[in-house]
Protein backbone atom coordinates (compact mmCIF):
# COMPACT_ATOMS: atom_id res chain seq x y z
CA UNK A 1 0.00 0.00 0.00
CA UNK A 2 1.08 3.71 -0.56
CA UNK A 3 1.69 5.10 2.91
CA UNK A 4 2.39 8.35 0.90
CA UNK A 5 -1.18 8.72 -0.46
CA UNK A 6 -2.72 7.73 2.98
CA UNK A 7 -0.99 10.61 4.49
CA UNK A 8 -2.17 12.91 1.83
CA UNK A 9 -5.89 12.14 2.95
CA UNK A 10 -5.47 11.84 6.89
CA UNK A 11 -4.07 15.60 6.31
CA UNK A 12 -7.60 16.95 4.70
CA UNK A 13 -10.44 17.86 6.77
CA UNK A 14 -12.58 14.91 7.45
CA UNK A 15 -14.76 16.24 11.01
CA UNK A 16 -18.47 15.77 10.43
CA UNK A 17 -20.23 17.96 8.16
CA UNK A 18 -16.55 19.24 7.06
CA UNK A 19 -15.62 16.50 5.29
CA UNK A 20 -16.13 17.71 1.87
CA UNK A 21 -12.41 17.74 0.85
CA UNK A 22 -12.74 13.93 1.69
CA UNK A 23 -15.32 13.64 -1.18
CA UNK A 24 -13.48 15.33 -3.72
CA UNK A 25 -10.05 13.38 -3.18
CA UNK A 26 -11.90 9.66 -3.40
CA UNK A 27 -13.66 11.03 -6.69
CA UNK A 28 -10.68 12.40 -7.82
CA UNK A 29 -8.75 8.93 -7.00
CA UNK A 30 -11.66 6.97 -9.02
CA UNK A 31 -11.70 9.11 -11.67
CA UNK A 32 -7.78 8.56 -11.99
CA UNK A 33 -8.55 5.07 -12.18
CA UNK A 34 -11.19 5.41 -14.68
CA UNK A 35 -13.44 3.85 -12.62
CA UNK A 36 -17.53 4.28 -12.72
CA UNK A 37 -19.35 5.54 -9.51
CA UNK A 38 -22.48 7.11 -8.80
CA UNK A 39 -23.29 9.84 -5.98
CA UNK A 40 -26.55 9.28 -3.33
CA UNK A 41 -27.54 12.10 -1.30
CA UNK A 42 -24.75 14.53 -2.30
CA UNK A 43 -22.04 12.89 0.04
CA UNK A 44 -22.56 9.40 -0.22
CA UNK A 45 -19.70 7.80 -3.00
CA UNK A 46 -21.36 4.48 -4.33
CA UNK A 47 -20.90 1.59 -7.13
CA UNK A 48 -22.71 -1.71 -6.51
CA UNK A 49 -23.43 -2.74 -10.48
CA UNK A 50 -22.06 -6.24 -10.46
CA UNK A 51 -24.54 -8.50 -8.53
CA UNK A 52 -21.51 -11.09 -8.71
CA UNK A 53 -18.54 -9.08 -6.68
CA UNK A 54 -18.97 -8.34 -2.71
CA UNK A 55 -19.40 -4.60 -1.13
CA UNK A 56 -16.67 -3.57 0.87
CA UNK A 57 -17.56 -0.18 2.62
CA UNK A 58 -15.92 2.50 4.62
CA UNK A 59 -17.05 5.89 6.06
CA UNK A 60 -15.78 9.20 5.23
CA UNK A 61 -16.48 11.69 8.43
CA UNK A 62 -14.43 11.59 11.49
CA UNK A 63 -14.69 12.71 15.18
CA UNK A 64 -12.35 14.88 14.81
CA UNK A 65 -12.63 18.23 16.24
CA UNK A 66 -11.68 22.14 14.46
CA UNK A 67 -8.95 22.04 15.79
CA UNK A 68 -7.54 18.51 15.26
CA UNK A 69 -8.69 19.33 11.39
CA UNK A 70 -6.40 22.41 11.88
CA UNK A 71 -3.17 20.97 12.84
CA UNK A 72 -3.26 17.96 10.62
CA UNK A 73 -1.57 19.13 7.99
CA UNK A 74 2.02 19.42 9.55
CA UNK A 75 1.04 17.78 13.23
CA UNK A 76 0.49 14.16 11.53
CA UNK A 77 3.90 11.91 11.68
CA UNK A 78 5.33 8.77 11.84
CA UNK A 79 7.60 7.17 14.38
CA UNK A 80 8.88 3.80 14.72
CA UNK A 81 8.16 1.52 18.02
CA UNK A 82 9.63 -1.98 18.53
CA UNK A 83 10.29 -2.42 14.49
CA UNK A 84 6.44 -0.98 13.86
CA UNK A 85 5.55 2.23 11.64
CA UNK A 86 3.31 3.98 14.53
CA UNK A 87 1.53 7.26 12.80
CA UNK A 88 -0.41 9.57 15.36
CA UNK A 89 -1.52 13.74 15.48
CA UNK A 90 0.14 14.25 18.55
CA UNK A 91 -2.27 15.44 21.64
CA UNK A 92 -4.99 15.19 18.30
CA UNK A 93 -7.64 12.89 17.05
CA UNK A 94 -5.92 10.94 13.96
CA UNK A 95 -8.88 10.48 12.12
CA UNK A 96 -8.24 6.51 11.45
CA UNK A 97 -11.65 5.58 12.17
CA UNK A 98 -12.04 5.55 9.17
CA UNK A 99 -9.91 6.50 7.00
CA UNK A 100 -7.90 3.67 7.02
CA UNK A 101 -10.87 1.91 5.84
CA UNK A 102 -11.03 4.45 3.21
CA UNK A 103 -7.48 4.20 1.86
CA UNK A 104 -7.40 0.49 1.91
CA UNK A 105 -10.51 0.21 -0.06
CA UNK A 106 -9.49 2.95 -2.64
CA UNK A 107 -5.87 0.55 -2.42
CA UNK A 108 -7.86 -2.66 -3.72
CA UNK A 109 -9.07 -0.88 -6.31
CA UNK A 110 -5.94 0.48 -7.45
CA UNK A 111 -4.62 -2.92 -7.27
CA UNK A 112 -6.98 -4.23 -9.89
CA UNK A 113 -9.81 -5.80 -7.39
CA UNK A 114 -13.11 -5.92 -8.52
CA UNK A 115 -15.53 -5.46 -5.75
CA UNK A 116 -18.85 -3.13 -5.44
CA UNK A 117 -18.12 -0.12 -2.81
CA UNK A 118 -19.94 1.91 -0.78
CA UNK A 119 -17.70 5.23 0.72
CA UNK A 120 -20.66 6.39 3.13
CA UNK A 121 -20.83 9.37 5.56
CA UNK A 122 -22.33 10.43 9.09
CA UNK A 123 -21.54 6.64 10.26
CA UNK A 124 -20.08 8.66 13.64
CA UNK A 125 -24.03 10.24 14.06
CA UNK A 126 -25.20 6.19 14.20
CA UNK A 127 -29.38 8.19 14.04
CA UNK A 128 -27.83 10.29 10.77
CA UNK A 129 -25.68 7.35 8.76
CA UNK A 130 -26.19 7.83 5.20
CA UNK A 131 -26.05 3.89 4.77
CA UNK A 132 -29.39 3.80 6.60
CA UNK A 133 -30.90 5.42 3.75
CA UNK A 134 -28.52 4.20 1.51
CA UNK A 135 -29.45 0.56 2.10
CA UNK A 136 -33.64 1.09 1.99
CA UNK A 137 -33.12 2.86 -1.48
CA UNK A 138 -31.05 0.32 -2.74
CA UNK A 139 -32.42 -3.03 -1.35
CA UNK A 140 -32.91 -5.31 -3.96
CA UNK A 141 -29.46 -4.03 -5.75
CA UNK A 142 -28.19 -4.88 -2.73
CA UNK A 143 -29.81 -8.37 -1.95
CA UNK A 144 -28.05 -9.58 -5.05
CA UNK A 145 -24.57 -9.24 -3.81
CA UNK A 146 -22.77 -12.15 -2.26
CA UNK A 147 -21.83 -10.64 0.79
CA UNK A 148 -20.26 -7.23 2.23
CA UNK A 149 -17.59 -6.46 4.18
CA UNK A 150 -17.24 -2.83 6.25
CA UNK A 151 -13.42 -2.07 7.25
CA UNK A 152 -14.11 0.06 10.04
CA UNK A 153 -13.11 -1.79 13.10
CA UNK A 154 -9.86 -0.74 15.76
CA UNK A 155 -6.84 -3.10 15.72
CA UNK A 156 -5.82 -5.90 13.11
CA UNK A 157 -7.48 -9.13 14.50
CA UNK A 158 -11.16 -8.93 14.83
CA UNK A 159 -14.23 -10.08 12.81
CA UNK A 160 -17.36 -8.36 13.84
CA UNK A 161 -20.09 -10.87 12.47
CA UNK A 162 -22.47 -13.59 14.36
CA UNK A 163 -21.88 -11.56 17.99
CA UNK A 164 -23.32 -8.79 16.39
CA UNK A 165 -25.48 -10.79 14.39
CA UNK A 166 -24.42 -8.89 11.36
CA UNK A 167 -24.05 -12.24 9.09
CA UNK A 168 -24.60 -15.50 8.64
CA UNK A 169 -22.84 -18.49 10.99
CA UNK A 170 -21.32 -20.03 7.56
CA UNK A 171 -20.03 -16.73 6.26
CA UNK A 172 -17.99 -16.12 9.75
CA UNK A 173 -16.74 -19.88 9.36
CA UNK A 174 -15.14 -18.83 6.02
CA UNK A 175 -13.62 -15.62 7.42
CA UNK A 176 -12.38 -17.38 9.77
CA UNK A 177 -10.55 -19.94 7.71
CA UNK A 178 -9.45 -17.08 5.49
CA UNK A 179 -8.62 -14.94 7.99
CA UNK A 180 -6.40 -17.61 9.87
CA UNK A 181 -2.77 -16.52 8.53
CA UNK A 182 -3.77 -13.17 9.08
CA UNK A 183 -4.21 -13.00 12.72
CA UNK A 184 -8.01 -12.53 12.89
CA UNK A 185 -10.99 -14.24 14.98
CA UNK A 186 -14.54 -13.71 15.80
CA UNK A 187 -14.94 -10.40 18.44
CA UNK A 188 -18.07 -9.01 19.46
CA UNK A 189 -18.16 -5.30 18.45
CA UNK A 190 -20.07 -1.69 19.00
CA UNK A 191 -22.29 -0.29 16.24
CA UNK A 192 -21.42 0.54 12.21
CA UNK A 193 -22.37 0.41 8.85
CA UNK A 194 -22.81 -3.10 8.77
CA UNK A 195 -26.01 -2.65 11.17
CA UNK A 196 -27.74 -1.09 8.28
CA UNK A 197 -26.27 -3.25 5.51
CA UNK A 198 -27.14 -6.68 7.31
CA UNK A 199 -30.63 -5.76 6.83
CA UNK A 200 -29.79 -7.25 3.09
CA UNK A 201 -26.86 -8.90 2.82
CA UNK A 202 -24.56 -11.01 5.18
CA UNK A 203 -21.44 -8.77 6.31
CA UNK A 204 -19.01 -8.24 8.76
CA UNK A 205 -16.75 -5.76 10.29
CA UNK A 206 -12.96 -6.31 10.49
CA UNK A 207 -10.03 -4.47 12.19
CA UNK A 208 -8.36 -1.81 10.18
CA UNK A 209 -5.10 -1.26 12.20
CA UNK A 210 -5.99 2.05 14.01
CA UNK A 211 -6.84 1.83 17.91
CA UNK A 212 -7.69 4.31 20.75
CA UNK A 213 -10.75 5.77 18.45
CA UNK A 214 -12.39 8.97 18.90
CA UNK A 215 -9.41 10.00 22.02
CA UNK A 216 -6.40 12.49 21.51
CA UNK A 217 -4.49 9.12 21.68
CA UNK A 218 -5.29 7.61 18.81
CA UNK A 219 -2.97 5.78 16.52
CA UNK A 220 -2.73 3.25 13.45
CA UNK A 221 -0.15 0.73 13.19
CA UNK A 222 1.03 0.61 9.30
CA UNK A 223 1.69 -2.58 9.41
CA UNK A 224 -1.55 -3.85 10.81
CA UNK A 225 -3.29 -1.63 7.70
CA UNK A 226 -1.32 -3.98 5.60
CA UNK A 227 -2.06 -6.80 7.40
CA UNK A 228 -5.74 -6.05 6.40
CA UNK A 229 -5.55 -5.08 2.91
CA UNK A 230 -3.59 -8.54 2.37
CA UNK A 231 -6.55 -10.13 4.23
CA UNK A 232 -9.22 -8.16 2.08
CA UNK A 233 -7.28 -9.32 -1.03
CA UNK A 234 -7.70 -12.91 0.02
CA UNK A 235 -11.43 -12.62 0.90
CA UNK A 236 -12.03 -11.28 -2.66
CA UNK A 237 -9.74 -13.96 -4.14
CA UNK A 238 -11.32 -16.71 -2.24
CA UNK A 239 -15.22 -16.13 -1.08
CA UNK A 240 -17.26 -16.23 -4.01
CA UNK A 241 -20.33 -17.85 -2.57
CA UNK A 242 -24.08 -15.31 -1.83
CA UNK A 243 -24.63 -16.51 2.01
CA UNK A 244 -27.96 -15.62 3.88
CA UNK A 245 -28.37 -12.86 5.95
CA UNK A 246 -28.40 -13.00 9.80
CA UNK A 247 -31.81 -14.74 10.86
CA UNK A 248 -31.98 -12.13 13.73
CA UNK A 249 -34.50 -9.09 13.61
CA UNK A 250 -31.69 -6.54 15.86
CA UNK A 251 -28.64 -6.36 15.90
CA UNK A 252 -26.73 -6.63 18.98
CA UNK A 253 -26.53 -2.56 19.01
CA UNK A 254 -30.18 -2.42 18.40
CA UNK A 255 -31.40 -5.04 21.23
CA UNK A 256 -29.35 -3.62 23.76
CA UNK A 257 -30.57 0.58 22.64
CA UNK A 258 -34.70 -0.75 23.30
CA UNK A 259 -33.36 -2.64 26.30
CA UNK A 260 -31.51 1.10 27.68
CA UNK A 261 -34.68 2.77 26.61
CA UNK A 262 -37.15 0.58 28.10
CA UNK A 263 -35.14 0.44 31.40
CA UNK A 264 -34.92 4.75 31.07
CA UNK A 265 -38.81 4.70 30.83
CA UNK A 266 -39.24 1.88 33.91
CA UNK A 267 -36.96 3.82 35.88
CA UNK A 268 -38.44 7.48 35.31
CA UNK A 269 -42.11 6.02 35.76
CA UNK A 270 -40.76 5.69 39.49
CA UNK A 271 -43.21 2.38 39.31
CA UNK A 272 -40.45 0.12 40.93
CA UNK A 273 -40.50 1.79 44.26
CA UNK A 274 -43.90 1.40 44.44
CA UNK A 275 -44.43 -2.35 43.02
Amino acid sequence: MNKDKFFELLRLPSRGGKNQQIHTYIKYELDQLHIPYQIFNKTTIYNINDPTLPLFAAHTDTVRTEADDKVAPDNIKEFDFKGMTIINNEKHILGGDDMCGVHIILELLKAGKKINFLFDDNEETVWQASSRDFVRSFSKELSNIPYGIVLDRKGNTDIICTYNRYGHQDFENALIEVGEPFGYYPEVGMCSDADFIRNVISCANLGVGYQKAHTNKEFVVWEHMENAFNYSIAIIDTIHKKYPVNPHIFTRYWENSIVEQVNTIIDASGVLGYR
